[in-house]
């Protein structure tokens, strides 16, 4: 069998193939280039050989003897056959397919050329933290090009019940992809169709009652930065992560205008903003301060170091809520209610974005629009009642009919 250089490739006959020192090839009978080349150190490789329009016979390897049965390397050879016959060179296709960019590529772009240049570090941190944890493990390797609607929701559906996370991670990808878009690397979006998961909704606004029960479990809290801070959240209306990096240098609680000056670098918006402060909100602020058991030259809420500030006070909220027997609400439903109450007393879109520090209007005006539909809701609902009592009434000078039994 060493020196026959045809043959029809079975398993049987390329186990027969016996190693002679040199690089020969044994070529199969049926399928024009498919062979097996048997190396000088013994080693046989399946490959398949073509012709170009300009006559070069470039190779492909389809695959070790020990990694393929002879029919999936036929397999793959007759493919490779009928793609020549249709005028494809798959030797370049290959060639292309691996000089083309993986979502790993995409995402080292992407950061380099857009996110790092139009987004605070925040959002960047966030971002990173969404692709490296859930993302990048499945699609970091697949190519760009590749990349389907159903490995996007494979990424999805592996996150479980993290539904707010797995809709983060969606935003990435869909950005990505529109990058990719925008530079040519693929036509379309996949991630553009992939339904959203349903979030626990963060556009509650406590009632009267709820913000009694949660008031009176505050004091019960085990962790008092976190009564402060829960407090600090309720009645000024800010984010919870401006809370939790406030910094002393802030608080001018001193002045005949108290007031809690954030410098635009902290601040989503990237403008500066003033939170006012009334007196028992000053009172509270000062408590703290010489109550804590240490005390930050910086942060109003030291972490256990004292080196930065905390960063969650979602098991405190969790502990608090759970006391208070409210069963509706995230920590942004503190900010929510401050503000909707706002509007529910009159207060402008312009006095909203005042206030909540919106960096964009239309947010502001949103709290507008939701009170003026309260408010209409109300009036509707009265207009029904007195029409439904005037359909009760009897009219004037209406003939009565006596009901015979």
């Amino acid at each position: 069998m060493a020196g026959s250089h045809t043959a029809r490739l079975t398993a049987r006959t390329v186990t027969a193939i016996k190693p002679n020192g040199t690089d020969f090839d044994v070529r199969d009978t049926d399928i024009r280039g498919f062979h097996v080349r048997v190396t000088k150190r013994g080693e046989k490789l399946y490959r398949f050989q073509y012709r170009r329009a300009d006559g070069s016979r470039p190779v492909i390897t389809l695959g070790r003897v020990s990694e393929l049965t002879p029919d999936q390397a036929r397999k793959l050879a007759s493919d490779h056959f009928l793609a020549v016959g249709g005028g494809a060179d798959p030797r370049r296709a290959r060639t292309d397919w691996i000089a083309a960019p993986s979502m790993d590529d995409l995402w080292d772009r992407y950061e380099r050329d857009r996110l790092k240049i139009k987004n605070r570090d925040r959002t960047v941190a966030e971002y990173t933290r969404n692709w490296k944890s859930h993302a990048q493990p499945t699609l970091g390797r697949l190519k760009v090009s590749e990349v389907a609607r159903r490995d996007i929701n494979t990424v999805i559906a592996g996150m479980g019940t993290k539904r707010t996370t797995a809709n983060r991670v969606l935003a990435v990808l869909s950005v990505m992809f529109s990058f990719a878009v925008e530079n040519e690397l693929r036509p379309d979006n996949p991630a553009a169709g992939v339904t959203k998961h349903r979030e626990n909704s963060r556009e509650v606004a406590f009632t009267d009652d709820e913000l009694g029960r949660i008031a009176r479990a505050i004091p019960g809290e085990r962790e008092a930065w976190a009564r402060t801070a829960l407090t600090l959240l309720m009645v000024t209306g800010a984010r919870v992560g401006e809370v939790l990096k406030a910094e002393w240098s802030e608080f001018d609680l001193d002045d005949s205008a108290p007031a809690w000056r954030i410098p635009a670098a902290r601040m989503k918006g990237g403008k500066p903003h003033t939170y006012t402060l009334d007196p028992d909100t000053v009172a509270l602020i000062k408590a703290w301060r010489t109550s804590a058991a240490f005390v930050s030259t910086r942060w109003v809420f030291p972490d256990a170091k004292g080196k930065n500030a905390k960063t969650s006070l979602q098991k405190p909220w969790s502990r608090i809520k759970a006391a208070a027997k409210v069963t509706r609400g995230v920590l942004h439903s503190f900010r929510h209610t401050f503000l909707t109450r706002l509007a529910e007393g009159g207060a402008t879109a312009i006095d909203i974005r005042n206030t909540g520090g919106h960096a964009d209007i239309s947010t502001s005006m949103k709290y507008v629009h939701a009170a003026e539909n309260a408010r209409l809701r109300e009036l509707q609902d009265a207009n029904r009642r007195g029409i439904r009592e005037a359909m009760g009434k009897v009219p004037k000078g209406a003939d009565v009919v006596p009901i015979r039994g």
